[in-house]
Order: C-alpha cells, then structure tokens, then sequence
C-alpha cells in the first residue's frame, strides 16, 4: 500500500506554551482533526506527539478523518490565554523531518523553517526574547523549503 498524502488540516498544529519553568516549556496543542487538547510536557514530548500523530494519519484510511473546523474555531482552545501561542503548518515531511512555516503571537509575517531543529531554534528564541523586539526581526533568514 502506498503512503497516504496528509491533508493541510493534518498538518495543521495550534500550540499554547503555559508555563516555561527551569527552561522547560509545558502546555497544550490541538489539530483540526482532533476534537481535544493533547498535554506536552517539554517541546521533545511535543515533537513527538506530533510526530505520532501524522504517523497515525498516514496509516489509517482517509474516510476516518473529518476536520472539525467550525467546532475547533469555536473550541475554548481558541479563547484561552497562554505565555505564547504558535500555529505550525508543516508542508513536507520527509526522512522523518519537517519543512514548514510558523507564526507566533505578535508575528505578523510567517517563518519558514527547514527542519525540526531549525522550528525548535526558533520558538527557543521567541520564548526566550520575552520582550526584546526584534529577536526574529525581518534580517532573519531560512534557506527556501524545497519542493518535492
């Protein structure tokens, strides 16, 4: 059987981040496919679940996933204040990596970023600017993603 493509709404990750303590930052995520909030722990437990996730889509057959798009918009996940908010829209995924764009709260622009690492880099920095304007500023560059 051939893999499965992944549809935008499975690619699609909306991340609280409601606690950062010693470092680590803990707190919840959602995906329009889901209907619940899923617990991360630090950000290597959110990488993973994650990663399961789209794993756990490209498995199983299409006719099980429906988007809940009005319902998630409505879900209190969308009203509820955290330290930062991150929306992640991952366009490839392959040999178990990650390109993709990311926005932040108070971004106005999305960041493209070229791998897991790179996406962990960056919501590194963001979390640990706490204030300081110009962290990930328009000077910042990624190399484009690739296509295929």
């Amino acid at each position: 059987m051939e893999p499965k493509m992944l549809t935008d709404d499975m690619r699609m990750f909306f991340i609280h981040v409601n606690d950062i303590e010693n470092g680590v930052a803990s707190g919840t995520f959602m995906n329009p496919i889901q209907k619940e909030e899923i617990p991360f722990h630090n950000l290597s437990d959110l990488i993973a679940k994650i990663d399961a996730m789209l794993r756990d889509f490209k498995e199983q057959p299409m006719e099980n996933f429906t988007p809940h798009l009005e319902p998630y918009l409505n879900h209190p996940f969308f009203s509820k204040r955290s330290r930062y908010f991150f929306f992640i829209h991952i366009y490839y995924m392959e040999y178990g990596d990650w390109q993709g764009s990311m926005r932040y709260s108070g971004c106005k622009k999305a960041v493209l970023f070229r791998g897991i690492l790179e996406l962990l880099r960056i919501m590194h920095e963001v979390m640990g600017a706490q204030g300081v304007p110009g962290i990930l500023s328009s000077g910042y560059q990624t190399a484009p993603i690739l296509k295929g």
